[in-house]
């Protein structure tokens, strides 16, 4: 069976696990909740630390609350915001304290170069993330993979939200990333803002990441 060895865009979508479906049809996430699906009135949220999909470790504080917002929730939406715009209806919440850490399997992804966008929710209570106001530095997070200095990046996605309106956004993380090899890869966030141990509106709510591949055009007929 032919294989493409030329790298095509790869949409990464950090709750799109079979584990998680079958967690929350079981009746085990938050009641009403169902599974990449929004309704017309209610956003829910479930606690998803604990699944396979996900390796978590809290920040040494932890973090500064989780009245509001789970270590690691499975968010879906409601049509009556602009969160509806997010992609399949959800997205995941993470409330790790600050240096918490999380890592999850990437869809596979032919060798070759990317540029990666991170899309992102947003809402006006993160609003001092934006601005890098009351203590925080933006919000910034360490992306690599399969744990390659690399592939490691400081990165302050939610200081490119252009307005204090909530949304969904997006901001290019890598502008290019090479994997030598074709395969699935671990994608592991460190969350590096101080204000996620001491603020009790921090969280990093995220949709999905793009890989959109850079072809040489120089070489596509060789």
């Amino acid at each position: 069976m032919w294989e493409s060895t030329t790298p095509v865009e790869v949409l990464f979508d950090f709750c799109n696990y079979p584990v998680i479906s079958s967690y929350i049809a079981a009746g085990k996430g938050t009641a009403g909740q169902a599974y990449q699906t929004a309704t017309t009135s209610n956003e829910y949220r479930t606690n998803v630390m604990s699944l396979s999909c996900y390796n978590v470790m809290l920040g040494p504080s932890g973090p500064a609350s989780t009245s509001s917002w789970n270590e690691v929730d499975y968010f879906t939406v409601k049509t009556g915001n602009a969160f509806k715009n997010c992609k399949y209806n959800d997205m995941l919440v993470l409330n790790l304290g600050y240096l918490g850490t999380i890592s999850m399997k990437t869809p596979a992804l032919i060798a070759g170069k990317y540029k990666v966008t991170l899309y992102m929710g947003y809402s006006t209570s993160m609003n001092f993330i934006r601005t890098m106001g009351s203590g925080s530095n933006g919000g910034e997070m360490i992306f690599s993979f399969d744990n390659e200095d690399a592939t490691k990046i400081y990165t302050k996605p939610f200081t490119e939200v252009s307005a204090n309106t909530l949304g969904v956004y997006s901001a290019v993380v890598y502008e290019e990333l090479e994997f030598a090899k074709t395969g699935a890869h671990t994608f592991k966030i460190v969350i590096n803002d101080p204000t996620a141990s001491t603020n009790s509106n921090f969280r990093m709510q995220l949709d999905y990441l793009l890989f959109t591949p850079i072809i040489d055009e120089s070489n596509e007929d060789n």
